[in-house]
């Protein structure tokens, strides 16, 4: 079984859902893994339930060095961090 990570926020769930579209039709066996960064996000993709889908919300997922890290950078910058977090947690987790 293949494992994807995406950092998503509400203004990416068309590509993240376009992504999701593709692994379903090219990619099986599949996990993909998305963690929100933004409530909305997570709301949305809860509501829709898909399957090969694990929902990461980010206040389940940030540490307290993330918290640190978080103050110091954009908004952008902060999710580029967030990527190898989120791999780190998948593959510790499996």
């Amino acid at each position: 079984m293949e494992h994807y990570v995406i950092v998503i926020n509400s203004v990416f769930l068309p590509q993240g859902l376009a992504l999701r579209s593709s692994l379903e039709r090219k990619c099986q066996p599949y996990r993909l893994w998305i963690l929100c960064v933004d409530r909305d996000a997570f709301a949305v993709l809860g509501k829709l339930a898909l399957s090969n889908v694990e929902l990461l919300p980010l206040e389940q997922f940030e540490t307290e060095e993330l918290h640190r890290i978080k103050a110091q950078r954009t908004r952008v910058e902060y999710c580029w961090t967030l990527k190898p977090f989120a791999i780190k947690w998948v593959l510790g987790t499996d």
